[in-house]
This record gives C-alpha cells, sequence and structure tokens, in this order.
C-alpha cells in the first residue's frame, strides 16, 4: 500500500513538486526497499522540476553520507538535462562535481555524466 501510494505521488511530481517532495522525502527513509526505490524517481522527478541546477548540485555534493539523497540529486540533474536549455548548466555542474566534489560525488557525477543523452531509466536500470 505504501509503495502504490508512493508510485503515485510521484506520477504528479512533475506537475505539483512542493506538495509532493516532503512526502516522497520521507517515504525515501521507509523501512521498505521497493518504498525507497519509488520515492527516488518520484523525488528526482520532482527536484527536477522545482529545483534549479546549482541547487542539485549542491545537494549532490553535499549529500556524501546519504546515498539515497545523493542517487535523487543525481538523477534529477540527469533528467533536468533532457530539457536543450538546461543541458549545458547540467554538463558543467556534473563536471565540477566530478573534478572537485567529494569521493562518493565524484563517482555520482561520473555516472550521471555516462548517461546524459540517454533516458533516465536507463540510469536507473544501471543504478537499480
Amino acid at each position: 500500500v505504501r509503495a502504490g501510494a508512493t508510485e503515485a505521488l510521484g506520477k504528479i511530481a512533475t506537475r505539483k513538486p512542493a506538495l509532493v517532495e516532503p512526502l516522497l522525502e520521507r517515504a525515501l527513509r521507509d523501512p521498505s526497499h521497493d518504498v525507497r526505490m519509488t520515492a527516488t524517481r518520484g523525488l528526482a522527478d520532482a527536484w527536477a522540476h522545482g529545483k534549479d541546477v546549482l541547487t542539485l548540485e549542491t545537494a549532490l555534493t553535499g549529500a556524501e553520507a546519504d546515498s539515497a539523497e545523493r542517487f535523487v540529486a543525481l538523477e534529477a540533474l540527469v533528467r533536468k538535462a533532457q530539457a536543450a536549455d538546461q543541458r549545458k548548466a547540467v554538463e558543467a555542474a556534473l563536471e565540477r562535481v566530478a573534478k572537485n566534489g567529494p569521493a562518493l560525488a565524484r563517482l555520482a557525477a561520473e555516472v550521471g555524466r555516462a548517461f546524459l543523452g540517454t533516458s533516465p531509466e536507463a540510469m536507473q536500470a544501471f543504478l537499480d
């Protein structure tokens, strides 16, 4: 039931990111793996539509001890890069993190760079 509710929240994340973001952030800490994975995808959509590139870059570098948040920020950046007007800003952000970020953020940024130009689902499959 929680996974289904989380999936439903994820489906409206692009239209109402501020509304669902706190609920999906809570679901990101759920004891169920299925709920957490569903929350990651929905929250990435919410962040991609509700946060700018610099905020996502900061979230990526600041989540060294929080793998769930790091992957949400990474997926949000890759999703944001789908928009042609955001692609260069995302590329620059991932390059900065890959060169100067903390160790796990650098690794995540390299993964993100490899999946730019592909579907976000391809990166999800890789990370899963």
